[in-house]
């Protein structure tokens, strides 16, 4: 009723099918953050409803316009408004989900605002995920077995980058030269082409060396000492 009221829906529609024609990446950014404003403090169904109403009828068009299949750009549409729908539960200013967590920190005598912070800060690699179901549909088992496998094995080794990246931590602290080329290493990994999947995996497994013949070198040092 009231997006009807407001024409909050038919403005949204508007703006994101305008800017879905010449820049799909923006398109489904204003998505996100719409999900994300919108499905704060809502429960999990009807987070995902405001999203499908307001939103998956915007997305699909674009995607189809690419020349995406029906069933699959109407499974990513939905996958994509629902996760972030999910993710508002952590998002500030209301982040219920981080707010629940703040509170339990007290039974560990841990301070609830850094705690929930903290929580917030290492969820975050979770926010570029629903791209890759739009630009990589076989992470939802749409393809053949091959491909299936390996952007399963992409993704799955880009999430592990990026949280090393967050955590600033391997076999030891990372500086942050290594942190930043590990969060490039994941963005080419999350991207859909293979050459650029390749450079990042190979970037990604170069620094974790480095960092682990560096951390075996502090310790053979305090040995030494």
């Amino acid at each position: 009723m009231v997006t009807g009221q407001t024409s909050l829906a038919t403005n949204l529609s508007n703006l994101i099918s305008a800017l879905g024609t010449s820049n799909l990446f923006l398109a489904l950014l204003i998505a996100m953050v719409g999900c994300m404003i919108l499905g704060m403090a809502l429960p999990t169904v009807a987070a995902y409803l405001v999203g499908v109403i307001l939103f998956v009828p915007c997305i699909r068009p674009i995607l189809l316009a690419g020349g995406m299949a029906d069933f699959t750009s109407n499974l990513c549409a939905n996958m994509f408004v629902f996760y972030y729908g999910i993710m508002a539960q952590i998002t500030p200013p209301v982040c219920v989900a981080v707010f629940m967590a703040s509170g339990l920190a007290g039974i560990a005598d841990a301070n609830a605002m850094k705690t929930g912070l903290k929580g917030f800060t290492y969820a975050m690699v979770g926010f570029l995920v629903p791209f890759v179901f739009v630009y990589n549909p076989p992470i939802l088992l749409e393809g053949t077995l091959v491909e299936i496998v390996i952007a399963t094995a992409q993704l799955a080794l880009g999430t592990y980058f990026l949280a090393v990246m967050v955590a600033g931590f391997f076999k030891c602290n990372m500086n942050k030269f290594e942190r930043t080329l590990l969060f490039v290493a994941a963005l080419c990994l999350i991207a859909p082409e293979m050459i650029s999947s390749i450079i990042g995996a190979v970037l990604g497994i170069v620094i974790l060396f480095l960092n682990m013949g560096r951390a075996k070198k502090t310790v053979a040092g305090g040995v030494s000492a």
